[in-house]
């Protein structure tokens, strides 16, 4: 793996500002936040991206025989339980552990599940939850489906993906990975720079400057804990 990410935000706040604007102090507080979440939703981004450039496109990246990239073929690329069930047992064929294993998707998959609820005039204590509430909060799934803890996340790779039989061209890369430990993780990734936040005072601008920068990388450590399946990003 290799330092591949120099990243940082920047912005200042001009004394005709200061005495001219209102609420300053809040919109600095929530300005200084905003700039914490955009950096972790670019590395986010970037692992994601990592996981699917980790595989070779257009090949069912086969270990012991049993593909560990999917690309739907169901109608319109949209999910299927099926496609948790194979990559369970493609898992299982290369020895990953039971535990630790997720599944980490796009809200269209998410709107697949909700819509195989059926509602009826006896539901159950868990369909009404889910009719409630829909089968994630705070993008983390309610439940366990054929192993696999399910997130969702609007940050996966998206483009044109394929396993070698079939193609989506608009397409998101849903991943599966096992976390159990630092040695079943499919990613690394390190810091050479944490997140540092600096200030300053330029008196020939007559204004106060900040400045977040910080470096970072990601690498492939292993193939067999990884799953990639690429449904289409807006049908469900």
């Amino acid at each position: 793996m290799s330092i591949t990410d120099y990243v940082g935000d920047a912005w200042y706040v001009t004394d005709d500002l200061r005495e001219d604007g209102t609420d300053i102090d809040r919109l600095m507080a929530e300005r200084s936040a905003e700039s914490t979440r955009a950096l972790q939703e670019h590395f986010e981004t970037r692992f994601f991206e990592v996981c699917e450039a980790s595989q070779t496109d257009a090949a069912a990246n086969l270990i012991n025989g049993f593909p560990h990239r999917i690309a739907s073929a169901e109608a319109s690329g949209v999910f299927s339980l099926d496609h948790l069930i194979a990559m369970r047992l493609a898992f299982q064929k290369a020895n990953v552990p039971d535990e630790g294993n997720v599944f980490i998707c796009d809200g269209t998959v998410e709107a697949t599940l909700n819509g195989l609820v059926t509602i009826t005039h006896d539901v159950s204590p868990f369909g009404q939850k889910i009719l409630e509430e829909g089968m994630s909060r705070g993008m983390r799934f309610i439940m366990n489906l054929f192993g696999w803890n399910i997130i969702t996340s609007n940050r996966l790779a998206q483009g044109t993906f394929s396993d070698g039989t079939t193609s989506i061209t608009n397409g998101v890369a849903n991943v599966f990975m096992n976390v159990l430990d630092d040695q079943t993780k499919p990613i690394m990734q390190a810091w050479r720079r944490m997140p540092k936040a600096e200030g300053e005072r330029n008196k020939d601008r007559a204004r106060d400057e900040f400045l977040t920068r910080s470096r970072y990388g990601f690498g492939t450590q292993r193939l067999d804990t990884l799953g990639i399946l690429v449904t289409d990003s807006t049908k469900y």
